[in-house]
């Protein structure tokens, strides 16, 4: 019963809004991105009938399957603010291991786009621009969650 309801929900919700779902195809697209996104959680439960090494945390239960995906196995994210000290030994390791693997003559060619940014359009600035800004935020966020090292090593 519970699954007939979860399938036939979106087609009574398109039914009653059908003025708003104009845009199918980009839903659709949308669904399918989200739903290959999640299918390894999907297939979590199913590898666990049958793979006995994909019992971590025994997914095939609804509390095993919680672990799994909130990761409980795993030591919980620290922030590094905890230590300003280890905070910016880090961010100069970082900056040391960026400049070792991207050279002088990798970066001149990154800066490329740079170069045509008058002639691009409105949309392709604005969408070069929030790259920009989700990779700096990103990397940002990465650096803060960054857990301790293992005791044992």
């Amino acid at each position: 019963m519970q699954i007939a309801v979860c399938l036939l929900a979106p087609l009574v919700i398109w039914a009653i809004f059908k003025e708003l779902f104009t845009e199918w195809k980009t839903i659709l697209i949308a669904v399918l991105c989200v739903g290959s996104g999640l299918a390894m959680f999907f297939y979590m439960p199913i590898a666990s009938d049958f793979n006995p090494p994909m019992n971590w945390g025994y997914p095939r239960t609804w509390e095993g399957f919680k672990h799994a995906v909130t990761r409980g196995q795993y030591q919980k994210l620290e922030p590094a603010w905890n230590d300003p000290v280890q905070f910016f030994k880090q961010e100069a390791m970082f900056v040391k291991i960026l400049i070792n693997q991207f050279t002088l003559p990798i970066l001149m060619l990154s800066l490329i786009p740079l170069l045509f940014l008058k002639r691009m359009n409105r949309e392709n600035r604005r969408l070069l621009a929030i790259i920009f800004v989700s990779f700096y935020f990103l990397s940002f966020i990465i650096v803060i969650l960054n857990p301790a090292h293992d005791i044992q090593s």
